[in-house]
């Protein structure tokens, strides 16, 4: 008898947690003049794509021009097409929409190899920069390397996200195999200033 009051209410908190977890949160890219300040460089924002919401423009640390799909997977002639990304975008949309807490898709790199990521949102978690806290979903990513590939990279990134600026705030990065060189590293943001 004492069990089921048990049962029940672990089942509440079960149903709870999940729903907390799939909350949606809008992403945005960073608006025209934010400026991302890390480690070692400096990254400023021109806008979105006219025709793509989820394709943010940015000056990289040489000041040149490059376009991320969700200010994260750097697109180039080799990936910046619909059947290139459409699964990185139909796997990102699903996490920030709540609709599921864990995807996983092939992407093709701006180099054209292809690699497997399986994303997992771990939680919402405060995060403070500049003094300000802003409310960050936190990620979990594995990314295993194209077999095509010489390094043979395996790893496991740690990534926080204010999904209102649209600026990817820290990334840990936990190495299972293979070599990092070409691969992003883990950093730090040290300040955002927006316009």
């Amino acid at each position: 008898m004492f069990a089921r009051p048990l049962i029940f209410a672990a089942l509440l908190i079960a149903v709870h947690v999940t729903t907390a977890l799939a909350q949606p949160a809008p992403f945005a890219c960073p608006k025209p003049g934010t400026v991302e300040e890390r480690g070692v460089s400096t990254l400023k924002y021109t806008g979105t794509s006219p025709s793509d919401p989820y394709v943010c423009a940015r000056l990289d640390p040489r000041a040149k021009p490059e376009l991320r799909l969700f200010n994260l997977y750097a697109l180039s002639d080799s990936n910046n097409t619909p059947a290139a990304n459409a699964a990185v975008r139909a796997g990102l949309l699903d996490l920030l929409s709540g609709r599921k807490t864990s995807v996983s898709f092939p992407y093709t790199a701006y180099n054209g190899y292809i690699q497997q990521e399986n994303w997992t949102l771990l939680r919402k978690e405060p995060y403070s920069i500049d003094g300000k806290t802003v409310e960050t979903l936190v990620f979990e990513t594995e990314t295993t390397g194209d077999s095509r590939g010489t390094s043979g990279f395996h790893g496991r990134y740690t990534r926080w996200l204010d999904p209102k600026s649209g600026v990817w705030l820290k990334a840990d990065l936990a190495i299972i195999s293979g070599a990092g060189n070409f691969y992003p590293q883990a950093y730090r943001v040290r300040s955002v200033t927006t316009p």
